[in-house]
């Protein structure tokens, strides 16, 4: 598939890694391979730590991947940053 195939497939996908978990530095380790597959097979992709970034702009994005680990990532907890996932296509 065309990284044009892809775009219009995908739609721009947030890498959500890091944290402030116990965690962290595998969080950024399996981010960053998944921002560097999605990069290489043309898909326009940004790696989110979501330590330094404020949930908010996930509203920008058509999907997420989340690479968190550990407490408040694996549970999807937003830790009251204002990132409400119950209105987002395939979050249950």
């Amino acid at each position: 598939m065309s990284a044009d195939n892809n775009n219009k497939r995908f739609g721009r996908v947030a890498v959500l890694m890091g944290g402030s978990s116990a965690e962290r530095e595998i969080s950024l380790q399996s981010g960053q391979a998944v921002y560097q597959a999605l990069k290489n097979k043309g898909v326009n992709v940004v790696a989110l730590d979501t330590c330094e970034k404020d949930l908010e702009k996930l509203r920008d994005f058509d999907r997420a991947f989340i690479a968190l680990h550990g407490r408040g990532g694996e549970e999807w907890r937003s830790r009251g940053r204002g990132a409400d996932s119950s209105d987002r296509p395939g979050r249950r």
